[in-house]
């Protein structure tokens, strides 16, 4: 799942809705990180991808969690393939 700060993390799909406009809404939540970030988002989103298609690359933006704590609320970015 690519976040707000255009980064991608693992993310869990906790709740999949039906809406009137035959696109499903998922509720994500973000591994390691507090609920706080949870978010609404339509399954057609270019957000979303298959899990590892982006995390497991060492040539994009990553944070590092802070501790091993559950309910983490910041990271710092350790690479950045931004110019």
């Amino acid at each position: 799942m690519l976040d707000t700060e255009h980064i991608w993390c693992s993310a869990i799909v906790e709740l999949k809705i039906k809406t009137a406009s035959k696109k499903p809404l998922l509720y994500i939540h973000y591994e390691g990180w507090s609920r706080k970030y949870d978010e609404y988002i339509f399954v057609s989103n270019r957000r979303i991808a298959p899990v590892g298609t982006y995390t497991q690359r060492s040539d994009i933006p990553r944070y590092k969690l802070p501790n091993s704590q559950q309910e983490v609320r910041y990271a710092h970015v350790l690479e950045s393939g931004r110019a």
